[in-house]
């Protein structure tokens, strides 16, 4: 989305891709420099088509912004999807796109493979798509049990990798992918020792760090704790729900020392920006931490060894 061309125009919308699923209302507009009014896209189910709704305005000469938003019906937004491609490629379609069973006589004409995992998670982790995740977690388990994917499937499949860390069922409780729904119960301990337990796995580590946000340089962490010293020594997954904000991640002390950490704060009695920033504060303070040798008493940032008095004769 950029701004228009002049004062008074709408912004310039893309879609990405082109499909007819997708409707859009364009009901903002290109204000002057330094005038505020926030910008407002949300997205309505209309039940054959989802509906974006963009309201409110881009100042003139701002940079172009970019909106992930998730999808009411996947698999009739990949039907268009694919119509639209077909299209493209000067295959004429005049049919309708429906649903239904597979008949047991078809014909499989191609199979398309998606990009590597450690790629899908970079899209996941640094802008907290939560449409990646559930299809992570119905791949997962038609990868364990056998296709068509589900997320009932997914979940016996993290099941049986939290009993291997100690926990037992009644200790949490997980009805989804994502983490939208309220009913998932999961303490800061159990988040902190999935991530322990990664970062001793190789196989899989150096991605999921990768896919990550850094604090202060990308995804929706780019802008916090950008004039902070080492931010990028922060690597982090967001979460949010009205009146719930929640940090994850690892950390570098002062000392290169690896911290894995989890701040999940629900009930929240002031707004999420200020929960965002007290979770920066405890972050800050992790990257300035350093251990106090035995002996040794920290003054002004160095350490000085502690020299006990001559006994008295």
């Amino acid at each position: 989305m950029s701004p228009g061309r002049k004062v008074g125009d709408q912004p310039e919308i893309v879609i990405e891709p082109e499909n007819e699923y997708i409707k859009l209302e364009n009901n903002a507009r290109t204000l002057k420099p330094g005038r505020r009014k926030r910008l407002i896209v949300n997205r309505v189910d209309k039940k054959d088509h989802d509906l974006i709704t963009i309201s409110g305005g881009m100042n003139l000469g701002q940079p172009r912004a970019q909106y992930f938003l998730n999808i009411t019906k996947p698999t009739q937004y990949t039907l268009n999807i694919f119509k639209s491609y077909i299209e493209l490629a000067g295959i004429k379609f005049d049919g309708k796109l429906l649903e239904g069973k597979l008949p047991e006589n078809a014909v499989e004409l191609y199979t398309h493979e998606g990009e590597p995992l450690a790629l899908a998670l970079r899209g996941l982790n640094k802008f907290s798509n939560n449409f990646v995740a559930e299809q992570i977690l119905k791949t997962i388990g038609a990868e364990r049990f056998g296709p068509p994917g589900s997320t009932k499937k997914g979940l016996s499949v993290f099941e049986e990798y939290i009993s291997q860390l100690g926990y037992e069922a009644g200790q949490y409780k997980i009805f989804d992918g994502s983490g939208l729904s309220r009913q998932n119960r999961l303490s800061p301990k159990i988040v902190v020792d999935i991530l322990r337990n990664i970062k001793n796995d190789l196989s899989v580590h150096p991605e999921f760090v990768t896919a990550l946000g850094v604090m202060g340089v990308d995804g929706n962490v780019k802008h916090r704790m950008r004039k902070v010293e080492s931010s990028s020594k922060a690597r982090v997954k967001t979460g949010t729900l009205n009146f719930i904000s929640a940090l994850s991640g690892f950390f570098e002390s002062k000392d290169g020392e690896l911290f894995a950490f989890s701040i999940l704060m629900n009930d929240l009695k002031c707004s999420n920006e200020r929960a965002k920033k007290i979770q920066d504060q405890i972050i800050q303070k992790g990257l300035k931490f350093r251990r106090v040798p035995t002996g040794s008493i920290l003054t002004d940032d160095r350490v000085k060894r502690f020299q006990p008095k001559p006994s008295e004769p």
